[in-house]
């Protein structure tokens, strides 16, 4: 059976078009219209696309849909967004929202990831081409920061080239490499993900190459690896910083042959995968401790994309929110609107040295109190505001703190940037960025 799609819209022409040659059924309602609530087959997904002068209703329209449809994804394609807007959609209800002028394929992927999954693989060119399951989250913001990453992406996408993915922990890294393999040509073919500090050593091989029956004991039978299983699509290799040199050795040997052996095999096996990689650590201070292989570094970093701190994008943190509490309403059966002044204020003054992933984390928790409304002061995590009136305690010029805090750890970086809630890699790049040495922190 077709999945249905509602198009409540004041402009859809060439996405209801799409969706048709994609063998979804695209019932088309004005977005002023009061007739969605009364039709005859309750639809699969909506899709929200008004008019400049109609993009006000928006709220109000998912409100509506959601009296009747409570677990119906609901999407939203705004031209002219503000904060304002978005933070009242996701409060309203909506799943998620794109920003015109969109990418219609991008759409479609968002689609089949709603819908059921027996119903997603019956739309012939819009089969499941992710090889994980894919938690699905758009990548929110409108800072200036979140603009330029999202014309990267577009950009490097389209290029087949080797990617690396810079940024601290819980920025979003692969979420990143996710939209670069959704929005390139390889988009049809897998995505496979690969946590490299959490392959064994002795397991590297096996888990990356594959094995053929009987290569050792207890193969029973002849088993894929991750290159294999990517095959015309791309391998997402994540915190490829913590992989050992001789993990490195035997990837780099992968990247230029473009070829692999199976564990016990015979034969060659031709390789046409497309390598995204990531890591929080500062890749060329590993290259020069010696702890990264310099002429896999050069292999790797062919096209570069930095994934930006949240604390260098406070103007997302509220959208931010917004999407995390909709999401926590919907697991907790909530209805939660949003945070007090208060709370806004607490969390613009953080640094957020655990990213969005803290963000998210301290979201969570504070729904085990079950704040009424609005999230209050009270409701966030102690954990949280011990770590904020730490912050708050330290010195307000950034440079005098940095070098107050690793004077009094003597110089371990990693106590300080645990004092200070910073990644290690942050506490590096500030003692780089103000040209701070022991022997002249000493001296002042």
């Amino acid at each position: 059976m077709r999945s249905s799609v509602i198009v409540i819209a004041g402009e859809y022409e060439v996405l209801a078009k799409r969706l048709a040659e994609c063998g979804y059924r695209v019932i088309n309602i004005p977005i002023r219209h009061e007739s969605f609530r009364f039709v005859e087959i309750d639809p699969d997904i909506i899709i929200i696309s008004p008019s400049c002068r109609e993009v006000g209703h928006i709220p109000d329209v998912i409100r509506r849909i959601r009296s009747r449809y409570s677990l119906l994804p609901i999407i939203t394609i705004i031209a002219h967004s503000s904060e304002e807007l978005i933070i009242s959609a996701f409060r309203a209800g909506v799943n998620d929202y794109f920003k015109a002028p969109f990418d219609t394929d991008e759409i479609l992927e968002n689609i089949k990831k709603y819908l059921k999954p027996e119903r997603a693989s019956s739309q012939g060119c819009c089969g499941d081409c992710i090889s994980h399951k894919p938690r699905w989250q758009p990548m929110i913001g409108e800072s200036r920061a979140m603009q330029k990453i999202r014309s990267d992406i577009v950009k490097i996408a389209a290029a087949d080239m080797t990617v690396l993915i810079t940024g601290e922990t819980g920025t979003g890294k692969d979420l990143v490499a996710e939209l670069i393999h959704r929005k390139s040509p390889r988009r049809e073919f897998p995505f496979v993900c690969v946590n490299c500090p959490s392959l064994p050593e002795t397991l590297i091989e096996s888990e990356m190459f594959g094995y053929d029956k009987g290569a050792f004991t207890g193969a029973v039978r002849a088993k894929r690896g991750k290159f294999e299983l990517a095959a015309k699509g791309s391998l997402f290799l994540d915190e490829i910083g913590d992989m050992s040199l001789s993990a490195q050795s035997k990837l780099l040997r992968v990247i230029e042959k473009k070829e692999i052996f199976r564990l016990g095999g015979q034969g060659v096996i031709p390789l046409d995968v497309r390598l995204i990689t990531a890591t929080n650590k500062d890749p060329e201070k590993l290259v020069a401790e010696g702890k990264f292989r310099e002429d896999l570094f050069y292999r790797l970093n062919i096209v570069r994309i930095h994934a930006p701190p949240l604390r260098e994008r406070k103007s997302d943190l509220l959208s931010l929110t917004a999407w995390f509490i909709q999401k926590m309403n919907q697991q907790f059966g909530c209805q939660i609107e949003g945070l007090t002044e208060n709370s806004k204020r607490m969390m613009y003054q953080y640094e957020w040295p655990g990213n969005i992933r803290e963000l998210k984390n301290v979201i969570a928790a504070s729904f085990i109190n079950l704040p009424r409304r609005k999230t209050t002061l009270m409701d966030l995590p102690q954990s949280f505001k011990a770590q904020f009136e730490t912050a708050r305690s330290l010195p307000k010029n950034e440079r005098r703190k940095l070098v107050s805090v690793l004077m009094e750890n003597n110089w371990n970086k990693s106590r300080a940037a645990r004092k200070l809630n910073w990644s290690r890699m942050t506490v590096y790049r500030k003692i780089a960025k103000y040209n701070i040495v022991e022997k002249r922190a000493r001296d002042q």
